[in-house]
């Protein structure tokens, strides 16, 4: 099988050559090792390289048995990737015993190895491909919202549900995945909240969503927008959710505000394309106090990256979440 290379943490490799076997039986590989960091426990990826072809990365589910959200993955892949003007790995293949999915490299360098350390322009020039980007996903319009269920080149399948639904459901499973139980009493606040707001959050426009915009699925190649990977939330719903997602996660410092001039940029690079930017005064407020939540659940994480106290570190997440929180009760 040859080697493992186990620096960002265990691997199951055994996994991964059962996956690769079936998927590739004429192709021999030469390693496995892992794909980069990655904090949800419930995925593991790796990178396989081979003698005799390119190498593939491969994401397993073990705790899908059906892999139903890797088939869902693999459908919006396969459809983005033929019908819209943004770049995705290409599917190599999937497997159901064990579920897997297998796709090629991304295309071109990853935002997250040089965004703290490169200029201020050229971040900004990074936020308005990332808006550009996002726009371009949203140019997949739909009847109603819902949680997408498979599909591939010619058509998604998509399961229609009411949006507040969408979200709440997304709201359980962040909670479900959560490392920590810390934050729990936020998230029965944030669930009471989303039921409450109902009215608001319904019937919003129906937008093809990458839902982790995050700057380690984010991949530069000089063109006008920028790669995306991992694709495994991805809903129809709220154009707005995909832009404060953006916002939050691949412009703002953890304990700051983003930086205007990027919130500008990437707000100019969304308009680029879709001509205006969706409303979101009602909305929004609910998205800015579900994802702050969802990144709360890695407080152990964030205090060992940042070399912060996690106590510390705890009590800002719930001063700021209650800001959040309090906005939409």
């Amino acid at each position: 099988m040859g080697t493992t290379d186990e620096s960002e943490g265990s691997l199951d490799t055994e996994l991964f050559t059962r996956v690769v076997r079936r998927a590739l039986p004429d192709a021999t590989v030469e390693t496995v090792g892992p794909a980069g960091p990655t904090w949800n426990w419930t995925t593991e990826v790796a990178r396989v390289t081979f003698t005799d072809r390119d190498p593939v990365y491969c994401k397993a589910t073990p705790g899908d048995p059906d892999g139903a959200e890797l088939r869902a993955e693999a459908g919006v892949l396969e459809y983005v990737g033929l019908n819209l003007p943004v770049t995705v790995p290409s599917v190599v293949g999937t497997t159901a015993e064990p579920a897997a999915l297998l796709t090629e490299p991304a295309a071109g360098t990853a935002v997250a190895d040089e965004w703290f350390e490169t200029t201020p322009d050229r971040r900004v020039t990074l936020a308005e491909r990332l808006g550009r980007t996002l726009a371009t996903v949203h140019t997949e319009r739909f009847d109603r919202p819902g949680e997408i269920t498979g599909g591939d080149a010619d058509e998604l399948a998509v399961d229609h549900t009411p949006w507040p639904d969408v979200l709440r459901a997304a709201v359980v499973e962040n909670r479900r995945l959560a490392p920590t139980d810390r934050f729990d009493s936020e998230y029965a606040r944030l669930l009471e909240a989303i039921d409450a707001a109902r009215e608001r959050l319904t019937d919003p426009p129906a937008r093809l969503l990458h839902c982790d915009p995050a700057t380690p699925n984010c991949f530069d190649t000089g063109d006008d927008r920028l790669t995306l990977l991992d694709w495994g939330n991805s809903v129809v719903g709220d154009p707005v959710r995909d832009l404060t997602r953006a916002r939050e996660q691949a412009l703002a410092p953890l304990r700051e505000p983003a930086p205007e001039r990027l919130v500008d940029a990437l707000r100019r690079g969304y308009r680029a394309v879709a001509g205006e930017l969706p409303e979101s005064a009602e909305r929004g407020a609910v998205y800015d106090a579900t994802i702050q939540l969802s990144t709360a659940d890695y407080v152990e994480r964030f205090a060992e990256w940042r070399e912060e106290s996690e106590a510390e570190l705890t009590a800002w997440f719930r001063e700021e979440l209650d800001r959040r929180l309090s906005r939409i009760e």
